[in-house]
């Protein structure tokens, strides 16, 4: 039997005119598997020091990572006030807006009661709203996008109280309206203390 598989193979291939030997015609079409296997690089793995320094490498770039990008995506969250000036401002905020508006409107303040507080200095303001001596405060209507302060129809600068040095600070905003239309659609009510 082993003989006439040998003439079969012999007499394919001389048929295609190919000259081969049986044992070449048979491995022939059997893939070579020794290229598919891992082959020994000098019978060396990955060492101690080797993932000693991916693992330094890595806990660097993740240190540096962590200290640049989050403190800077956290920091409109935060402020150095303290609790008692986070409450002072929030406080004067909520007053004003329920004092100033009108009746039967959200948050469309009387331009008159706007008026009276208008160009007031800070010591009129802390009396006003039962603040400390050591508080300062500033409270100034803005445009929406805080670029300029808002002067009402009769001209006046809706700003009061001291000027703000630009320090950290607890800052309270209300989305507003004047009954003058001086902010059309809207303005920011912006109150800071420090």
């Amino acid at each position: 039997m082993d003989t006439t598989t040998t003439t079969e193979s012999d007499a394919t291939s001389s048929r295609s005119g190919i000259e081969t030997d049986s044992s070449v015609a048979r491995s022939a079409w059997r893939p070579d598997l020794s290229a598919s296997r891992p082959r020994k690089l000098d019978g060396r793995g990955q060492t101690l020091q080797d993932y000693a320094l991916g693992i330094g490498v890595f806990l660097l770039i993740l240190f540096f990572v962590l200290n640049t990008v989050v403190p800077s995506m956290l920091a409109p969250f935060e402020t150095d006030a303290g609790g008692d000036v986070e409450a002072q401002a929030e406080r004067v905020a909520n007053t004003f807006v329920e004092n100033a508006t009108r009746s039967g409107q959200l948050n469309e303040l009387d331009i008159g009661t706007v008026h009276e507080l208008a160009g007031k200095d800070e010591s009129a303001l802390q009396t006003r709203y039962r603040l400390p001596d050591t508080s300062q405060i500033n409270i100034t209507i803005e445009t929406l996008n805080g670029s300029s302060i808002v002067e009402s129809v009769a001209g006046t600068r809706l700003r009061a109280g001291a000027t703000f040095p630009g320090t950290e600070s607890a800052t309270r905003s209300r989305i507003i309206t004047l009954s003058d239309d001086a902010c059309a659609p809207a303005c920011r009510l912006v109150v800071r203390v420090w």
